[in-house]
């Protein structure tokens, strides 16, 4: 939620709490907290996954390592009550059972002897760990506004604009400068964060070992 308004109800991570403190935020009222254990337990995964993309050539193989990782923290975020049973029938009386039940949602008719029924489940089943999938999108907005406001903010001061951000992924600037890459060059805080690997060998600022390290932006 990118913007100034009052948050409500609102549930963060300690790391964007500090982190929002540090730039001004008023905190009016804890509602409550959760204490938790923290470990890099994943981390040898994705940095095999980060390391086998590095190596690959096709576009193929670069997207599979990608989502092998995006994967664990899309099942994470799965959300059960969304699930649905589907059930193909060719049956009317089995078909008018499902719609008498209560928890019939709708009815996809194929031909006259083929239809499929979307029931909701009975019993949900929470077997997700949405804690996780929550930690990575706070952490990954606590990378964002870090960038933003102690490295970008910092060096450009009111000659940037954001113009655009997704909040986990992207952002898009308005800078006024004469020539970014120069600023790169003058600003080793700047260049640290950007992976050049993408850059033409020839450019000045190509580094190869930067290729998809995780946490860097690409130009």
């Amino acid at each position: 939620m990118a913007t100034l308004q009052s948050k409500k109800n609102n549930i963060i991570h300690y790391r964007n709490l500090q982190q929002t403190i540090a730039n001004g935020l008023i905190v009016e009222k804890v509602h409550r907290v959760v204490q938790f254990n923290q470990s890099p337990w994943l981390a040898p995964y994705i940095a095999l996954n980060t390391e086998m993309r590095k190596k690959v050539a096709n576009d193929f193989d670069k997207d599979f390592f990608k989502l092998l990782n995006n994967a664990v923290f899309g099942k994470t975020m799965e959300s059960m009550r969304k699930k649905i049973k589907m059930e193909l029938l060719s049956s009317d009386r089995r078909l008018q059972k499902l719609i008498n039940q209560s928890t019939f949602k709708h009815c996809i008719t194929y031909n006259k002897t083929l239809n499929a029924i979307a029931l909701e489940n009975k019993i949900i089943d929470f077997c997700k760990l949405i804690y996780i999938g929550f930690a990575v999108l706070e952490i990954s907005k606590y990378l964002m506004y870090d960038y933003h406001y102690n490295v970008m903010q910092k060096h450009y001061d009111d000659k940037i604009e954001l113009m655009y951000t997704d909040g986990t992924e992207s952002l898009v600037y308005y800078i006024q400068t004469d020539y970014f890459y120069n600023d790169l060059l003058n600003n080793p805080n700047l260049l640290n964060r950007m992976d050049t690997a993408n850059l033409p060998r020839d450019h000045p600022y190509y580094i190869a070992e930067r290729k998809k390290i995780p946490g860097l932006f690409n130009v």
